[in-house]
């Protein structure tokens, strides 16, 4: 009886803490079934581009390295108004989209503002980073280090200039 119970409760559990995060949808999967909603604006920078950003010679020098290291930008920012029933991406990209692999490294709950900041340490030597919140999503794939808070407002800075009028 003792066992069982274990058992049952060991079970619900796991049930429970696996599918917090564990949706079946890819990261890209997601942003694609996002960024079909009419009331969100979809940002994509490539690895192409960003190796052209490199390249540019009106680049700034500390800027190019930087550059170098990313592969995959993008951004889905909520559009609608605040009294629309969709007014919060947290919780339906975070429960539809599979982070087993990920590690939240900061969490922020206030009334209705929610981010979570979460990370994939590939093995091949590129991060993932992941910044979601009520308002927007922010992927991030590079062979970057986010050790300074400097890199990480760059990668801001670029996305968030993409949504200015």
């Amino acid at each position: 009886m003792r066992t069982t119970l274990f058992l049952l409760l060991f079970c619900i559990i796991a049930s429970l803490s696996s599918g917090a995060q564990n949706g079946n949808q890819s990261i890209e999967q997601s942003f694609q079934s996002f960024k079909k909603m009419t009331d969100v604006s979809f940002f994509e920078v490539s690895d192409e581009m960003f190796k052209m950003l490199a390249e540019a010679k009106t680049t700034p020098p500390e800027l190019k390295e930087y550059y170098r290291q990313l592969s995959c930008l993008r951004m889905i920012e909520f559009q609608g108004p605040r009294d629309s029933e969709r007014q919060s991406l947290y919780e339906p990209f975070l429960s539809q989209t599979n982070l087993k692999d990920f590690s939240r490294l900061m969490v922020s709950e206030r009334s209705d503002d929610k981010i979570s900041f979460l990370r994939n340490k590939g093995k091949s030597g590129e991060n993932e980073f992941l910044l979601v919140s009520n308002k927007a999503v922010i992927y991030v794939l590079g062979s970057i280090d986010l050790n300074s808070i400097h890199e990480f407002q760059m990668v801001l800075e670029v996305a968030g200039s993409a949504f200015e009028k």
